[in-house]
């Protein structure tokens, strides 16, 4: 009996020598490490893409938190917006449109940093790695869209651990004339304004200036509207247009009567007359974020080939134009 005692002891002490709680250290099991994608430099920080600014900027997350971020060394063309005084820089929408396929939406990204943490603006300043595809190593964000031609190099100093990589990748471009090398003869090279004068907008375009926002978004030609029948040789053109106040504080003057149109081929100048459409822009005062929208009805020419629609006068401090063509009333 005291054998078969001392027997059953010794398994009890040894059972519980081998038992450790299961919140113990000793039990917990080992952290899975995310693995680095090959040609990724140690140190880099994953981030996720999330939005689009331009073609040297974009927005990501790190560790779930929002930040913009600014490619170092990298100097894409502007973009622009539809105000006539702030036009587009060559080569700019083709830049952004080559970092939305680079980099897409919800792509995991990983961000090499150098001396500054941001810049003036809050954004980021980083070296992006993008993975490769298959077995191909990440390839430097930065240094690609330079070799591509979508960029230009800029000396971010003290931000220099790359530049002689992307120097390089900057004068390959430049010897191959690629990208904006190519097509706009250089960097930050301005657009030609669209809906000035001298570069009328197509219709369909919305043309912002001095807090307005005008568009003329569409045209048809047509020998008689209600009881209005033009002169011989003339026929009517129908414009659909809106007017929008962007102005957060103060009151815009609109009225249909400063919409006039020109044949620009023989120098001719049309004047809007009675207006018999059902849905007149009318005239009058726009409120802070308000829009009037309604029809302008012009008298000219049937021959004509190019007729620049105008919205000027006492409506607004600089005239905004639009080409129409007789082929676009259908």
């Amino acid at each position: 009996m005291r054998r078969l005692f001392g027997f059953v002891s010794l398994l009890t002490i040894g059972l519980l020598t081998q038992w450790v709680p299961a919140n113990t250290h000793a039990s917990a099991a080992p952290r899975s490490i995310d693995q680095v994608p090959a040609g990724v430099p140690a140190g880099a920080k994953a981030a996720k893409a999330t939005d689009y600014i331009d073609g040297d900027k974009f927005k990501v997350t790190v560790d779930g938190k929002p930040f913009d971020l600014n490619l170092l060394g990298t100097d894409a063309p502007e973009m622009g917006s539809n105000d006539i005084f702030k036009p587009f820089e060559c080569y700019a929408q083709e830049a952004a449109d080559r970092v939305k396929k680079l980099v897409k939406h919800g792509t995991t990204l990983y961000l090499e940093s150098d001396k500054d943490d941001q810049d003036d603006k809050g954004r980021l300043l980083r070296y992006v790695w993008v993975p490769g595809k298959g077995t191909k190593p990440a390839f430097m964000l930065n240094s690609r869209l330079l070799g591509e031609g979508y960029a230009s190099f800029k000396d971010d100093d003290p931000n220099t651990n790359h530049n002689d990589e992307l120097k390089k990748a900057e004068a390959g471009a430049k010897a191959r004339r690629a990208g904006l090398w190519g097509t706009c003869s250089g960097p930050h090279v301005k657009l030609k304004a669209v809906g000035v004068a001298d570069n009328p907008a197509p219709v369909g375009r919305a043309i912002a200036a001095n807090d307005e926002e005008v568009a003329v978004a569409g045209v048809s030609f047509v020998d008689s509207y209600d009881f209005l029948v033009p002169t011989a040789g003339n026929v009517l053109m129908v414009l659909d247009v809106t007017v929008h106040n962007q102005n957060a504080t103060d009151k815009r003057d609109f009225n249909e009567f400063c919409f006039g149109a020109r044949d620009i081929d023989n120098n001719f100048t049309f004047r809007p007359g009675l207006n018999p459409s059902g849905t007149p822009l009318h005239s009058g005062e726009l409120n802070p974020g308000e829009t009037a929208q309604g029809q302008v009805v012009i008298e000219v020419r049937a021959n004509s080939q190019r007729i620049r629609v105008e919205y000027g006068g006492y409506c607004t401090r600089d005239s905004l134009y639009w080409l129409v063509t007789p082929q676009q009333g259908g």
